[in-house]
């Protein structure tokens, strides 16, 4: 199912980039909006008893915020919040604005929404904790529980819309790294005059190459957890300081961003060798490496080509105003 679901992914991200993404996006948004908020969640308080029910039957600390550990909830932070922020796949999305008021506005819902969404999935893990036996894997406790709640065809329903979260995961991650290899490497470094077309036959082939190794990867993984701290750990260890550091820090170079992504993939790599994926010090290190490395470096190479060219054209001017 991992296979055929990623040559589906696969398919429709090649022959139509972020135009289908969005459109598939919005089909999948629809799907799981109405399985879990309409479907699911109505049915699954409903056959445990209600909120008040589920209250008495489970432990208080499940109903605490901060009953997970302090040092849990720094750890979503670190890999996820930090991670989310930086992440290309996101700021794809912003750039196909319309205006900035559009970016804004839609960048809040959607900030919105995954709070009550991520809010509506722990409630029906909290129904399926007490209508379902002990299960070995939790990751299947879900779809265990839609099964056992739902009927024949608005089962499948929900479970759809669990897939599409994955999917508008994957295809978005996909056309995001095939958008920054071919404008970023292809197009800027081996081929700078390409035409549109030939840019998109390249960007194609991009992501065919990308999604088989994402696939492989996943089925290799079998994890999901596990295959997202291994993407945050090294998206957050490796790049959050110089993308703030190219937007808040005139004195950032690219030679300073990239030193530091390089040398800081080094440490985030050998610091999940050494401490494992469940660690936090992969991220902490990593952030630390991009500091150390990112500011000297920067400063030694010199002021942005940007900064050089604005101090010319004043030079020029004044030479111009003077004569």
């Amino acid at each position: 199912m991992i296979l055929l679901a990623g040559i589906i992914i696969i398919a429709y991200t090649a022959l139509g980039g972020m135009l289908t993404v969005t459109m598939t996006d919005f089909v999948q948004w629809c799907i799981m909006t109405i399985g879990i908020f309409c479907i699911a969640l109505p049915l699954g308080l409903n056959s445990v008893g209600g909120i008040s029910r589920l209250m008495t039957e489970l432990d208080p600390s499940y109903f605490s915020v901060t009953s997970i550990g302090l040092d849990t909830i720094a750890s979503y932070f670190l890999l996820y919040v930090l991670g989310i922020m930086i992440g290309q796949d996101i700021w794809q999305r912003v750039f196909t604005a319309n205006s900035a008021e559009t970016a804004r506005k839609g960048s809040i819902a959607a900030g919105a929404y995954a709070i009550v969404y991520g809010i509506a999935t722990a409630l029906l893990g909290m129904i399926a904790l007490v209508l379902l036996p002990p299960l070995s894997d939790s990751e299947l406790a879900l779809p265990r529980l839609i099964l056992e709640i739902v009927p024949v065809g608005f089962s499948g329903i929900i479970l759809a819309g669990f897939v599409s979260a994955m999917m508008s995961t994957a295809d978005s991650a996909l056309l995001a790294s095939s958008t920054l290899f071919t404008r970023d490497v292809y197009k800027r470094f081996l081929n700078s005059d390409a035409s549109d077309e030939t840019y998109s036959n390249v960007s194609r082939i991009v992501i065919i190459v990308l999604g088989s190794v994402m696939t492989y990867a996943a089925i290799e993984i079998g994890n999901v957890v596990l295959a997202l701290t291994l993407a945050y750990d090294l998206l957050t260890g490796c790049i959050f300081v110089p993308i703030f550091g190219a937007f808040f820090w005139k004195r950032a170079t690219w030679q300073g961003a990239l030193s530091s992504i390089c040398a800081s993939a080094v440490v985030v790599v050998t610091t999940i060798y050494v401490f494992g994926f469940s660690s936090n010090l992969p991220i902490i290190f990593g952030l630390v490496c991009s500091v150390v490395i990112f500011v000297p470096v920067s400063l030694l190479s010199g002021p942005p080509a940007q900064k050089k060219l604005e101090q010319w054209v004043r030079t020029l001017d004044s030479s111009i105003s003077t004569k």
